[in-house]
């Protein structure tokens, strides 16, 4: 009990650490809101969290307004101004389009790839004239006209990428020359671009220009980050309506139609952009596998599926007191804007959870320790009472009789101290690293070393010696109990009843 609650105190206090470092412009706000709550419990409650309302399309309208500083976006901006500088300086590119705007138009043709294939598999699944507009496609017109326009605009699309590559990526000539042109007029959501990324890491600076690889990191990180932050954005939207589903009961099935409608593009928009995340960090391993551009591992996570959770408990076995926090909302996270007032909720509730379950956890491991410190001294008291015991006279009964009870309590009486031993040598190691069992702790000596241990090893020497053809105990469970005349009783030596 006392290593689980040790665990558990451990995890989650760096759970607590982790959310209040990655909110650190935020978390002494809340952490004054919350120690106000504690002293008068009729200041603004910490824990609780906002009302989803009764309106869907307000809840999903409010969400898909709360759009803060987009991180892909900022960087644009930042290298359309970085162009306009080196072409104020004199510096001239061989294309009209410059390296940046090059692999900024390439990232949108790749994500135009994702939404045709999208679309592909749902005239495959459900037919021309039914195709899914929940995945990851919503604005389409829904027939099979729409998605052949689509394919002849990533088809010219594609073939304008391939003059300003072949003149920034002069490596992959080859790779250009050799694409299947049938692949590209029926699948061009299945062509490879050929960005640095995907360039072997040996030929790499060879094939580009100089300074491409490390634009594309940038571009690349910053991709990730937004899909991040969409990807919060749609777990809080689904945790929303998964709230409301169940408060707001209604007794016609129009409502539950529209939720489902609202449930199945929250599901699109967040395997979109957990696709877009995946697709962005390995390209960031791909570009700096060692942090060559900047620091990203503690960042840009591996996310798996089991990461994909949050806010707050998940609908499963697990408790809430021992549900861990995922890392998706403490990585590349601060405080919110004002039009994020809503997610910064959440996460405020989130944050004071996790500094209370710290607390909790780790007053266990106080707790815990305090009751084995009254095992012990509960052993002990037993122990003298049998030895007080074994000293009162009883005329009523014979000398015989007098000599088995006192027996019998200084039996019961050594029991009592093989206890103590017994838990002194399975928990001395642990609880010396523990500063809550320090003061008591010294009162016992060190465990000595274990006699049956070294009793198997007596016997296993034995039987090798003398007669190899019999069975040797292995372990200390083989080993047969003692018997009655050869176990001892441990009784004291200043007792007279032994004296004959």
């Amino acid at each position: 009990m006392l290593i689980r609650a040790s665990e558990s105190a451990k995890a989650h206090r760096e759970a607590a650490n982790s959310m209040s470092k990655a909110w650190h412009k935020s978390a002494p706000g809340r952490r004054k809101l919350l120690l106000a709550y504690k002293q008068d419990k009729s200041k603004p409650n910490p824990f609780e969290e906002p009302d989803p309302g009764t309106s869907t399309y307000l809840c999903v309208w409010s969400l898909s307004q709360q759009h803060p500083d987009d991180v892909l976006d900022k960087l644009k901006d930042q290298l359309a101004r970085e162009d306009s500088e080196q072409q104020g300086a004199g510096v001239s590119f061989p294309h009209k389009m410059t390296p940046a705007a090059f692999l900024q138009f390439a990232l949108e043709v790749e994500a135009a790839q994702y939404v045709l294939f999208l679309l592909f598999q749902s005239l495959l699944t459900f037919g021309p004239r039914r195709i899914l507009k929940t995945r990851g496609c919503e604005n389409s017109e829904g027939d099979s006209s729409t998605f052949i326009e689509r394919r002849r605009a990533l088809t010219k699309n594609i073939d304008n990428l391939r003059d300003p590559q072949r003149l920034y990526m002069p490596g992959t000539s080859s790779h250009l020359s050799a694409a299947d042109l049938i692949l590209l007029a029926d699948h061009p959501e299945n062509v490879e671009l050929w960005l640095p990324s995907a360039l072997p890491s040996a030929s790499r600076d060879t094939q580009c220009i100089a300074g491409l690889s490390k634009l594309e990191y940038r571009l690349r990180f910053a991709q990730a980050m937004t899909a991040l932050h969409d990807i919060r954005l749609a777990r809080r939207l689904l945790r929303i309506l998964t709230t409301k589903s169940q408060t707001h009961i209604t007794n016609t099935q129009r409502p539950g139609t529209r939720t489902c409608s609202v449930f199945d593009k929250a599901k699109a928009k967040l395997a979109r952009a957990v696709s877009t995340y995946r697709t962005s960090r390995k390209a960031v391993v791909d570009l700096a596998p060692n942090e060559e551009f900047g620091l990203w591992k503690d960042t840009l996570r591996e996310l798996k599926d089991g990461d994909i959770r949050g806010p707050g408990k998940e609908e499963s076995g697990t408790s809430a007191s021992r549900s861990a926090q995922s890392w998706i909302w403490t990585t590349g996270l601060q405080a919110s804007s004002p039009g994020d007032s809503d997610l910064d909720i959440v996460l405020r509730v989130e944050w004071c959870k996790a500094q209370e379950l710290a607390k909790r956890y780790e007053e266990e491991v106080q707790l815990v320790i305090e009751e084995m410190r009254r095992t012990l001294v509960t052993f002990k008291l037993n122990a003298h009472e049998w030895e007080q015991r074994a000293t009162f006279s009883i005329p009523a009964v014979g000398d015989a009789a007098a000599a088995g009870i006192t027996a019998y309590a200084y039996k019961q009486a050594s029991i009592q101290r093989g206890l103590i031993k017994v838990f002194i040598k399975d928990w001395y190691d642990i609880l010396t690293d523990r500063p809550h069992a320090t003061p008591w702790l010294h009162d016992y000596s060190p465990p000595a070393e274990n006699r049956r241990r070294r009793l198997v090893s007596n016997v296993q020497l034995y039987h090798s010696s003398s007669s190899p053809r019999v069975d040797t105990p292995h372990t200390i469970n083989d080993v047969p109990p003692p018997s009655v005349d050869t176990m001892s009783l441990d009784v004291p030596a200043n007792s007279s009843d032994f004296d004959d």
